[in-house]
């Protein structure tokens, strides 16, 4: 049996979501959306709230087209920001409050066009105003053309020191953007992550994973992608609630599945048909064998079925 032909023929004929989601409401035009309302076109997010156009974005309300923002309200084209609130043009920002223009701020209120900034309040370009004077200036600066605003912007970035990688409360840690995490190799975008290597992009509760991306709550899993809840889920994309399982595609609260293609609820199954417990293993086995033989195993096979479902 040609296994990678098989599982393409699954995948190309099973009938499946187009735009995969869970828990949500009111939010048809969307990819990867979980537990979010009243939202649009937003991807590989979670929990949000009257959002437009985010990416990789988690807690949020009322915000339009950012990427890697968290915990964040009223925030428009913000990049990388985390407990920000009525917040425009941001980058690598925290906890603030009213500011535009932004880089590296943290703690600070109604400030425009600052770098590197700790709890500040009514600064522009770096300069301290008073609260009548920081506001007549902002009504100027309306005015401003974008572009002369980031040139400046880029000036104080060069002039002003700012931290070359960004993680907290990490111990033993190689990559950015690493928060409470410890002995992850190569990462980015991770959260409350242990022993992990080659992980990137919203990663958040995850332990002994390898080459991994948009997964949450997992443990032991390899060559994963866009799942939550697993233990020991190996080369499969789209899956939650589940353990023991390989190059499945679109699987949820499954068990000792193989090759498998959108099923529910399932056990011992193998490319979609039910097995016995001891023929299970014996057939996988010999499944595995045949991989290794072809220098298959391990590989990301669901992807080349993919590939290969498109042709058939």
């Amino acid at each position: 049996m040609d296994f990678v032909l098989e599982l393409a023929k699954l995948i190309k004929y099973t009938p499946k979501l187009c735009l995969p989601q869970q828990e949500c409401v009111n939010s048809p035009y969307n990819s990867f959306l979980y537990r979010s309302k009243d939202c649009h076109l937003c991807f590989s997010s979670s929990y949000l709230e009257s959002c437009l156009y985010l990416d990789t974005a988690s807690h949020n309300k009322d915000c339009v087209d950012g990427a890697f923002i968290n915990h964040c309200e009223l925030c428009y084209e913000c990049l990388h920001c985390d407990s920000c609130y009525n917040s425009n043009f941001c980058q690598d920002c925290k906890n603030c409050t009213d500011c535009n223009f932004c880089f590296e701020c943290q703690g600070c209120t109604n400030c425009f066009g600052c770098v590197g900034l700790r709890k500040k309040e009514f600064y522009i370009f770096n300069k301290k105003y008073s609260r009548e004077e920081y506001r007549e200036r902002l009504g100027e600066l309306g005015e401003m053309p974008e572009g002369e605003i980031r040139k400046k912007m880029g000036g104080l970035r060069r002039e002003f020191p700012h931290p070359a990688i960004h993680s907290m409360s990490c111990e033993n840690v190689n990559g950015d953007y690493i928060k409470n995490s410890r002995n992850c190799f190569m990462c980015f975008h991770v959260e409350n992550a242990e022993d992990c290597f080659y992980c990137y992009d919203e990663m958040v509760d995850v332990r002994d994973c390898v080459d991994c991306t948009h997964i949450q709550n997992c443990e032991l899993c390899y060559n994963l992608m866009s799942a939550s809840e697993c233990y020991n889920v190996n080369s499969s994309w789209w899956i939650t609630g589940s353990r023991d399982c390989e190059y499945c595609f679109c699987v949820q609260s499954a068990t000792n599945c193989f090759g498998c293609v959108y099923m529910r609820h399932k056990e011992f199954h193998i490319l979609n048909k039910p097995y016995a417990k001891d023929e299970y293993f014996k057939k996988v086995g010999e499944l595995k064998d045949r991989l290794v033989e072809k220098g298959l195993h391990g590989k990301y096979l669901v992807m080349d079925a993919v590939e290969l479902a498109k042709a058939l």
